[in-house]
C-alpha cells in the first residue's frame, strides 16, 4: 500500500490531560505546527478523541490523520470485527467507532496491535495478510502499522534487567532473534506493498532453508498454527485482557469456566459466549452466530490438519 504521510508525528490526545484542556491545549499545539511547518504530517490517537479537536485541526490546515486500533490491542481476525466489545460501542477506543464519516476529510490510519497476542512464537500466514491489507482499504485507506515481532518482549520489566533468550543456546541458529522472523517480515513486506505476490516467493526461500523435501511441509505447518491466535482472540477472550500489557494469548489461559463463560467475545455479532450458548440450549433457540461447539470444531480441525 502507498503510504500517505512519511514519518508523521504521532499524538496521544489523553494522557495527561483533563477532558476541559485537552482543546485549548491542542489549538495551541497546531497554531505552533502551521507557524512552524506546516506540511508536516500529524497522526492523532481516537481513543478518546473529540470531533472539536479533528475539526479544528483540519480548520487550521494540520494535515491531520487519524489512527484507530484495528482489533482491541490483541491479533484478532483479518476484518474489521463485526461488533466490538459491548464495553466499547458507544465510545471511541478502538475499531472504526464512528469515524467513517462523508464527505471524507481525513484519513484513517490502521494499527494492527499484534504485540498483545504474537511475542514470542513464530507468526506467519499469507492468507490472512492478504485479506487485512484488503480490509485496510476502508475509508479510502492507504496504510496501515504492524507490531514488530518482538517489540513487547520486555515490556513491563526493569530497564536494566538482562534481555531473556527466547530459545536456549545450544538450538539457537541466528546470530539475532529478530532474523528469527524472517517469513513474517517478507509477508507483511511484500504482500503490504503487493497483495498478488505470488506464493512462490516464499516457497523457494523455504526451499533454500529447509530443503526441497521439507520446505513445503515446514511452510504449511506455520501457516495452520498461525491461524489459532487469531482465532483464539476472536472467540473466546475475554475484555480485560483488552491491553497488550494484560493479554498474551500465546501463554495465558483465558480463566476459570465461571468467569470465562461470562465473558463476550470480542466479536460479538460473529461469536456466541458460553453462557449464551448454554441458554439457547435451554431454551431450543437456533443461532446464526458461531457456536462454541463450531469454534472447538474448528480447532480441532486444524490440529488435525497439522498433525
Amino acid at each position: 500500500m502507498v503510504p500517505f504521510f512519511e514519518r508523521p508525528v504521532g499524538v496521544a490526545l489523553i494522557e495527561g490531560l483533563k477532558p476541559s484542556e485537552m482543546e485549548g491545549f491542542w489549538h495551541e499545539v497546531f497554531q505552533i505546527i502551521q507557524q512552524a511547518r506546516p506540511s508536516l504530517p500529524v497522526e492523532i490517537r481516537a481513543k478518546g478523541l473529540p470531533d472539536s479537536i479533528i475539526n479544528d485541526g483540519l480548520q487550521q490546515g494540520v494535515r491531520l490523520r487519524v489512527s484507530t486500533k484495528y482489533w482491541m490491542e490483541q491479533m484478532g481476525l483479518p476484518f474489521h470485527p463485526t461488533h466490538v466489545n459491548r464495553q466499547n460501542q458507544r465510545d471511541r477506543r478502538h475499531g472504526y467507532a464512528d469515524l467513517l464519516n462523508y464527505p471524507q476529510r481525513y484519513k484513517v490510519q490502521w494499527q494492527l496491535w499484534n504485540g498483545g497476542t504474537a511475542r514470542f512464537l513464530l507468526w506467519a500466514d499469507p492468507d490472512y495478510v492478504r485479506r487485512f491489507v484488503a480490509s485496510a482499504r476502508l475509508f479510502d485507506g492507504d496504510s496501515f502499522d504492524v507490531n514488530e515481532m518482538l517489540a513487547t518482549k520486555m515490556l513491563g520489566e526493569p530497564h536494566d534487567a538482562e534481555p531473556r533468550d527466547i530459545l536456549n543456546p545450544r538450538y539457537k541458529y541466528y546470530d539475532y532473534e529478530f532474523e528469527r522472523y524472517w517469513y513474517f517480515y517478507q509477508l507483511w513486506g511484500r504482500l503490504g506493498y503487493n497483495p498478488e505476490t505470488p506464493a512462490e516467493t516464499w516457497e523457494r526461500a523455504f526451499e533454500r532453508r529447509f530443503g526441497a523435501a521439507a520446505g513445503k511441509h515446514v511452510m504449511t505447518s506455520l501457516h495452520l498454527a498461525s491461524r489459532v491466535l487469531p482465532r483464539i482472540v476472536a472467540a473466546s477472550y475475554p475484555y480485560s485482557f483488552f491491553p497488550t500489557t494484560r493479554g498474551w494469548a500465546e501463554m495465558m489461559r483465558m480463566g476459570d469456566l465461571p468467569r470465562y463463560a461470562n465473558e463476550h467475545t470480542t466479536d460479538t455479532e460473529q461469536f456466541m459466549n458460553a453462557r449464551d450458548r448454554a441458554r439457547s440450549i435451554l431454551n431450543g433457540t437456533d443461532t446464526a452466530m458461531r457456536t462454541p461447539e463450531e469454534t472447538a470444531r474448528w480447532f480441532a480441525q486444524v490440529g488435525e490438519q497439522g498433525s
